[in-house]
């Protein structure tokens, strides 16, 4: 099966196979105060965290590549640990996320909490979009410092019909999600 995946200004075509499995990643840094340079202005690098969550996600999707067999929602508990982990270690920051896994059956797996997002286009149509989640205007969901928000709070979604010559984008809200429809 070959399935596309598109960051703007990036695209990657990934091969898949019964015998491999592809995980797509992404989590886009937020900030406690909706700005992303609010934790810069307190002397923290608003990039740490959300690289940081997106390595110990990694490393755990490597090191237990059946997990989809273990778990209606094996993103929500890698997430869930990840958060863990880094307040367990007091790393300052916050971001939102949006995490897909393909798996060896062929389904994906997406998880979204805040304002990033990801659409599935097939024949040139946008045939699947997370929603965004935000408390109010412009205050998405988010995990991290000072968050009440959990990965529990994320939407998850199993998409089990895809078909080769699906695209996959994923787009943070300052440039795709806002900027175009599903129709553009």
């Amino acid at each position: 099966m070959r399935i596309s995946y598109a960051e703007p200004e990036v695209l990657l075509s990934l091969e898949c196979s019964m015998e491999s499995e592809v995980w797509l990643l992404d989590l886009s840094p937020r900030s406690l105060t909706r700005a992303p340079t609010a934790w810069a202005e307190v002397g923290v690098d608003p990039a740490e965290y959300p690289r940081r969550l997106g390595e110990i996600i990694g490393q755990q999707l490597r090191q237990d590549p059946d997990c989809e067999l273990k778990s209606e929602k094996p993103l929500v508990d890698f997430l869930q640990k990840a958060v863990d982990e880094l307040g367990e270690r007091n790393i300052p920051g916050s971001c939102t996320a949006c995490i897909a896994m393909l798996t060896r059956a062929g389904n994906l797996h997406v998880l979204n909490i805040g304002d990033s997002g990801l659409h599935l286009i097939r024949d040139g149509v946008s045939i699947f979009s997370t929603n965004e989640q935000q408390h109010y205007f412009n205050c998405p969901f988010q995990l991290g410092t000072g968050n009440y928000d959990t990965p529990d709070d994320a939407d998850y979604y199993i998409l089990e019909d895809l078909a080769e010559g699906d695209l996959i984008v994923r787009a943070g809200v300052g440039c795709v999600v806002v900027n175009l429809t599903d129709h553009d």
